[in-house]
């Protein structure tokens, strides 16, 4: 309302003329605001919301605030007694002008409208699994990330969008079952991770989960199906390696007082990453720490396959005698504290120690090639051929839980050098490869399928007729003493009771018979005796009443590679650290083998080297009787390689 009053009607008049004038300036704009306004809920009623979405906003290009004002064209005016004189009243009636709520109203509608016929489209892709071992297989106890993308490849907005994760019979998975992924406008794409994480005995198998994106309004993403490989936790291994010595007067024996500096490399020869490894050197009497070095080592994480050098001096006092072991051990451990352990470097005093420098060597071409000039752990053949189908299985059994069971010393050194041979010389995938160190009794079953169900996770790795296999075993063999079978002596099983807890090895080459390989090679470096080169295995039995049943393979397109008689035992070859047919096996891979000259080794000729090395080898350091055995239908290639004209190296093709 406004009011003009004055004692003198001129001057009222005047008064209320000026007022008049100003106050219609100030109603102009409303005036202008409110025809647009109604313009637009008119246009609402129609259901014309781009013409009423165009008047709300002129609009608010007049009054840009929602109130309730007064209409001005919609008045009263009236003459009130004032005082001594007249007061005119002006009524305007109020008119409520919400222009912003109605116009977040149609532009919804609008947007609803445009969503319709143009709706968000949500493309949800896997990108893979990120975890530490970086073999996109989840194991036993570790983290891993799913990474996705999810783009709007639509027109419309995608509002208020979770990622779903659902899996069934996912048993030992935990997971992000949902995330938050809010708005996706159109045209982007946004990167999406959920974590995944598997209990440390979870099982090895096929993991099927199903991936959704969902939206607020009912636009879902395409359904997306992701499979995700779980095994159980698997441990590292921690082991010396390249172990070095240079001794001061530079003659490879050890002289008391003498300063000695050894250097090794720690390396993880498992399958599991070693955390916060360290290293101490551990002294016994009379021999001491080197001027200027330390005891401790602090290594840090080993992935597999991985290896840090350590280096220390020491030296000795004059009451160590001459040929006496040097008390110097390498003391290994890791986080868990459960896969470490100590090694004795095997020094002693005024004895030639150069067995333990692994002098890298350079290839000489076939001829005059001798054992003296090959180091067959460092100087391992390159190949030019990667066998993208080739699996295989290795074993190396080092360690027995049961008492008076002994270890085999060199097994772990064994199969890892079985493996590097496979995947540097042979072609073989690392991911192909199934690589068991200590292997219980439920792995050889899980690997190989047991006498009911032959279907194990080798038979599952293999594709028809495409995939070569290769098994290779370091360990203790034993027989029933009730059946005169010949076993498999897993890490956890007592020897005496092998006939109902062992691996039977009819059984094993029966499940190896039913795949369907275009080859398969058996390497089996046991004997089924019962004895060992470190001792009998069973107790209160004398080795002259021990027969076993030497049943031979029936395996199509196979060759049985043992490493000796069932009645004999397998020596080792402490000086290369190997056991003594695995050390000739590599050395005729590296060459050794090939007879004539023609870059090839097949098996034939494979098995006649072993003959010819193996039995006078066993002889000289075990005496012993050992004679290897190759068993095949006809004759394979095991290795191609050629020469390299600048060095005459051997390099496979």
């Amino acid at each position: 309302m406004c009011w003009i009053f004055s004692n003198r009607r001129a001057t009222a008049v005047a008064c209320f003329f000026i007022f008049v004038c100003f106050a219609s300036l100030g109603v102009a704009g409303d005036r202008e605001a409110i025809q647009y306004y109604e313009s637009a809920l008119q246009a609402m009623d129609s259901q014309q919301y781009e013409a009423a979405l165009a008047d709300l906003k002129k609009a608010l290009a007049h009054r840009s605030e929602d109130a309730i004002i007064d209409h001005p064209d919609e008045k009263q005016t009236s003459w009130a007694p004032y005082g001594r004189g007249l007061q005119q009243v002006v009524t305007y009636s109020s008119f409520e002008y919400y222009p912003n709520a109605q116009l977040a109203k149609v532009q919804g509608i609008l947007e609803y409208q445009h969503r319709i016929k143009y709706p968000p489209n949500l493309i949800l892709h896997w990108i893979g699994l990120t975890e530490p071992s970086e073999d996109n297989i989840l194991d036993g106890g570790e983290l891993g990330i799913a990474m996705f993308l999810l783009e709007n490849v639509g027109l419309s907005n995608a509002f208020d969008v979770i990622l779903e994760l659902s899996c069934q019979s996912c048993e030992g998975i935990d997971f992000d079952d949902k995330l938050q992924v809010g708005s996706v406008p159109a045209g982007e794409t946004k990167l999406l991770s959920m974590n995944v994480t598997s209990q440390r005995d979870i099982q090895a198998l096929d993991r099927h989960f199903k991936v959704i994106a969902h939206e607020d309004n009912g636009f879902d993403s395409n359904i997306l199906a992701v499979v995700l490989q779980t095994r159980p936790y698997r441990p590292p291994a921690l082991v010396l390696d390249n172990i070095q010595m240079h001794d001061s007067s530079g003659d490879s024996k050890i002289s008391a007082q003498e300063i000695v500096r050894i250097k090794a490399k720690v390396k993880n020869v498992g399958e599991g990453i070693a955390e916060s490894v360290n290293a101490d050197v551990v002294f016994g009497e009379h021999v001491f720490l080197g001027p200027r070095s330390t005891q401790h080592f602090n290594v840090g994480t080993l992935m597999p396959g991985e290896g840090r050098d350590i280096e220390f001096s020491f030296f000795t006092n004059r009451r160590l005698r001459e040929a006496k072991k040097i008390p110097v051990s390498i003391g290994m451990t890791e986080k868990e504290g459960k896969f470490g352990h100590i090694e004795d470097l095997d020094l002693y005093l005024a004895v030639p120690m150069t067995q333990l420098i692994n002098v890298a060597e350079a290839f000489v071409g076939m001829n005059g090639l001798d054992g003296k000039q090959l180091n067959i752990d460092n100087q391992i053949p390159l190949g030019n051929i990667q066998k993208k189908h080739a699996v295989a299985v290795v074993i190396g059994n080092k360690n027995y839980k049961s008492n008076g069971v002994p270890d085999v010393n060199y097994a772990h050194n064994d199969a890892h050098f079985i493996k590097e041979y496979l995947v540097k010389a042979l072609g073989y995938d690392r991911a192909n490869i199934i690589y068991l160190l200590d292997a219980t009794a439920a792995r050889f079953n899980e690997t190989f399928g047991n006498e009911s169900n032959p279907l194990g996770k080798l038979y599952s790795y293999v594709k028809p007729l495409l995939s070569d296999v290769f098994i290779y075993y370091s360990g203790h063999g034993a027989p029933g003493l009730t059946d005169n079978n010949a076993y498999f002596v897993p890490a956890d099983v007592d020897p005496n009771y092998i006939a109902t807890s062992g691996y039977s090895l009819q059984t094993f080459y029966k499940n190896i018979a039913r795949i369907p390989a275009r080859h398969v090679t058996i390497v089996l470096d046991t004997c089924f005796s019962g004895n060992s080169a470190a001792g009998f295995l069973l107790n209160n039995v004398s080795p002259a009443f021990i027969k076993v049943k030497d049943k031979s393979p029936s395996i199509r397109n196979a060759a049985v590679f043992t490493s000796a008689m069932s009645d004999q035992v397998s020596s080792w070859y402490p000086e290369k650290r190997h056991s003594l047919f695995t050390y000739f096996f590599l050395k005729g891979l590296s060459g050794q083998a090939d007879s004539n000259q023609d870059n090839k080794i097949m098996t034939s000729e494979l098995g006649v080297y072993l003959k010819a090395e193996v039995p006078y080898h066993a002889l000289r350091i075990a005496g012993s009787e050992q004679e290897p055995h190759l068993q095949q239908e006809q004759d394979s290639l095991v290795f191609e390689f050629k020469r390299t004209p600048q060095d005459g190296a051997i390099v496979s093709q």
